[in-house]
């Protein structure tokens, strides 16, 4: 029993290392996520924060590019050109802005598939909870059917005695009728 009661708390023991360090695993595995995120975002808010100060830019080179042509439909469709140019450069801004963001979202995606592996990885390393094991069965302290076997030996042994003894007597009768 004590055996038995050892090895338990070994286990016990082994049991509780083991979900130490799956929890350690597991806040890095969150940390390391995190940080992902984090840079991946951040990469984000410069693209945006790039594009913004891009268009500004080029919303003050247009403006300060504007001439008087005119008065006449030539004059204005003149005019208009340089912030046509400026709607185009915006219009691609935006659709690289778009594939930036779908990139980030697409990270995100396979960041939170590898977090999930590793957590699966650190959870399966812990294992299953120990239990105690079987008690062996306890001895058999009633000696009754050990008695009993006991004097059917003895009782056995003195039948096959007397058996025998009473082969080995001399006949009583030394003319018996058996011989005749």
């Amino acid at each position: 029993m004590e055996i038995r009661k050892l090895n338990f708390q070994r286990d016990q023991g082994r049991y509780s290392l083991k979900l130490a360090k799956q929890s350690q695993e597991l806040d890095e595995n969150t940390l390391a996520a995190s940080t992902a995120f984090a840079r991946e975002q951040a990469w984000l808010n410069d693209q945006f924060n790039a594009a913004t100060v891009q268009y500004q830019n080029e919303f003050t080179k247009a403006a300060k590019g504007m001439k008087f042509y005119g008065s006449g439909k030539t004059a204005k469709r003149l005019a208009s050109l340089q912030f046509a140019e400026l709607g185009r450069m915006q219009a691609m801004q935006v659709s690289n802005l778009i594939r930036a963001r779908e990139k980030v979202e697409g990270f995100g995606r396979e960041t939170v598939r590898k977090l999930r592996s590793a957590n699966r990885r650190a959870f399966d390393a812990v294992g299953q909870i120990p239990v105690p094991g079987i008690a062996p069965p306890k001895p058999d302290m009633d000696m009754t059917s050990a008695y009993l076997n006991f004097a059917g030996d003895i009782a056995g042994t003195a039948a096959s005695a007397y058996g025998a003894y009473q082969k080995s007597k001399p006949p009583t009768t030394p003319f018996s009728e058996e011989e005749e």
